[in-house]
């Protein structure tokens, strides 16, 4: 049988930060409803552990860099 490499869970933490949809309405200072919205709409970048929503962090913050907007 031939072994698997595994990484040490502190080497993939940073890849693998998971946000709640509490946590991003949070984040975002908008209501969770709001957040389920954009996600059912496709507009915001999520995945599905089986019944629950997460968002990884590092998508998150790409998503908002490209869809938020500067002030001049």
């Amino acid at each position: 049988m031939r072994a698997v490499a595994f990484q040490s869970p502190s080497s993939l933490k940073p890849l693998m930060r998971l946000l709640t949809t509490k946590g991003v309405a949070r984040l975002l200072s908008i209501r969770e409803k709001t957040v389920y919205s954009y996600v059912s709409k496709g507009l915001m970048p999520s995945c599905k552990i089986q019944s629950s929503v997460r968002f990884r962090a590092n998508e998150l913050s790409l998503w908002l860099s490209r869809h938020g907007y500067a002030p001049r």
